[in-house]
This record gives structure tokens, C-alpha cells and sequence, in this order.
């Protein structure tokens, strides 16, 4: 095996190849120890003249975009992309080359290259994008808010969703996100309100979505009383503004989002439980935090 200070160096590379932003901030795993050259080929024999460079990751990552919120300090992103093969390359670049031992771009299209600094130096550097190039969706889960009778259960669809770039629409792909009914929290107008989540499978279990559509979850009362309370479905760590709840590790905070301007908190559903009662005209007042927003 060739001494480190003889081994050349590489990096992710990733730019928006409309506009040419660097995408680089947004990849978690830019320049990571983790990747390194190995003497082992993929048959198993030792070499110390062909060495690979292996990059080992099962969950490549995308950084959602940033912004500052102004009510509160909490983490708040915005949606943009989908980044695609359409309008993004994400590949790898050498960053230190040794003899000038560089990839082979003879006969490539210039579409192939990547064209950026991609490790800060201020030196330009050429990748080469990756073959088979990724697609980043900004994404959410959402529960629809409904009302019925005192007690319940009450059906509340959910929903997965993604960006494409003008709206939110339902992701037809998606057959693997997660939840737990169980593991919720709420905000309502009654201070004994004792409204939870549960679904149709009974289990209180691990469900996911099927298509990005699930038709199992139900809001309930232990208590049956008129009122409204909004439900949060567990899938990160933080804890909503204004209640008291939090969970001790996160599944999904990606399919989090800024719901209420306080920052990327779960999705959730405003109740109203009692909205049917004979020819009663009863009109509910927003609560702030509850159902303003």
C-alpha cells in the first residue's frame, strides 16, 4: 500500500447545473474519513499498484434548505428542488492530485464533468458525476384536520407529500415511511382534554404508508366532550410550541415541516369532536397556537 503523502485525495462535488450553485453544504457526507483507499480488489487479492477507493454509505443524504425564523431560534427549512438528473450532478472529485494522477475525461461530454471547488481551497477542480445520479425530494407528512361526533373515533388521513418545485403533491413512491399512533401529544381548548391517537389495526404499532396514503389513523376521546384539540404525530425529537411533550429519539424529522411558523415541528390535525349535534349552529373561536395557523 502507497504512503498516504503519495495517495491522491477525493470529494463529493454536487452543483445545481442550471444556475451553478455549489450544493456542496447540503451533502453530510462531503469529505468524510470514513472513505479511503483499500488494498483488497473486489476478488479479494492484494495489490499495492491498483488499490481501490471505496465509498461505503447505505443512506445518502440531502440537506434541506435553511432559513432564519423570526418568531423563535428553532431549526425552520423552506422548500425547493427536486434536484435531479434534470437539474443537479452530484459525483466525485480529486482534490489532491500526486504525478497529477487525475480521472480520464478523454472522450467525455462536457455534461459529464463538474466543475467546482470542491474542497474550499479556492482551486477549481473537475469531477466526474456519478452514473447513476440521485433524486432529492423535499418532503412532509401531513394529517388533514376533521371534526365528528363527541368521543370518536374520528378517521384522520395522512399523507406523505413532496415538492415539485410549484406545490405539495401526494408521493405515489413512497411505501415506506413510518408512524406510531401512540406516540403523540396535543394542544386543546379543554384543560382535562384526554384526545389521543390510535388506528384501525389496534396495535399502537410501527405502520407505514402504502402509495403515501395511510386511512388507518383515528382521533378518539377517552372522555366524550365537545371541544377541539390539535393531535401531533410523532417523527422527530423537538418538542411542539406550546405543549409539554417530548420523545426521547426521532425516526422521520425529515417529513417534518414549518407548519405553524414556530419552526419544522410534526404533522398534525385540528379535532373537533361534538360537530354534530342536531341543528345547533355552534361556532368554535380560534385558539392561538391551535387552530389559527
Amino acid at each position: 500500500m502507497f504512503a498516504q503523502s503519495l495517495q491522491d485525495k477525493l470529494a463529493l462535488t454536487a452543483i445545481n447545473s442550471i444556475n451553478g450553485q455549489n450544493l456542496l453544504s447540503r451533502l453530510p457526507l462531503n469529505d468524510q474519513p470514513l472513505y479511503g483507499w483499500y488494498e483488497t480488489l473486489n476478488g479479494g487479492e492484494v495489490t499495492q499498484r491498483n488499490a481501490q477507493y471505496d465509498v461505503q454509505d447505505d443512506d445518502f443524504q440531502f440537506y434541506k434548505q435553511e432559513i432564519t425564523n423570526v418568531h423563535n431560534s428553532e431549526y425552520t427549512s423552506t422548500p425547493d428542488g427536486p434536484y435531479d438528473s434534470t437539474n443537479a450532478k452530484f459525483g466525485i472529485a480529486v482534490i489532491k492530485k500526486v504525478d497529477d494522477v487525475d480521472f480520464d475525461f478523454t472522450g467525455l461530454d462536457a455534461s459529464d464533468k463538474i466543475t467546482l471547488d470542491a474542497d474550499g481551497d479556492g482551486t477549481v477542480d473537475i469531477g466526474l458525476k456519478f452514473t447513476l445520479q440521485p433524486d432529492f425530494r423535499y418532503g412532509r407528512m401531513t394529517l388533514d384536520s376533521v371534526s365528528g361526533s363527541i368521543g370518536g373515533p374520528i378517521q384522520v388521513p395522512l399523507r406523505t407529500e413532496f415538492w415539485d418545485g410549484e406545490s405539495y403533491i401526494s408521493n405515489s413512491d413512497d411505501s415506506g415511511s413510518q408512524f406510531i399512533t401512540k406516540e403523540y401529544c396535543g394542544l386543546s381548548n379543554l384543560s382535562n382534554s384526554d384526545a389521543y391517537l390510535t388506528d384501525t389495526v389496534n396495535t399502537n404499532g410501527k405502520q407505514a404508508v402504502n402509495l403515501g396514503k395511510s386511512d388507518i389513523v383515528r382521533a378518539a376521546q377517552t372522555t366524550s366532550q365537545r371541544g377541539f384539540v390539535r393531535l401531533f404525530l410523532r417523527q422527530g425529537i423537538t418538542q411542539p410550541e406550546g405543549t409539554m411533550c417530548s420523545w426521547p429519539n426521532g425516526t422521520q424529522p425529515w417529513l417534518q415541516f414549518n407548519w405553524r411558523d414556530f419552526g419544522d415541528e410534526d404533522p398534525s390535525a385540528v379535532i373537533i369532536f361534538g360537530a354534530y349535534r342536531g341543528n345547533d349552529r355552534i361556532i368554535y373561536r380560534g385558539e392561538p397556537n391551535l387552530v389559527s395557523h
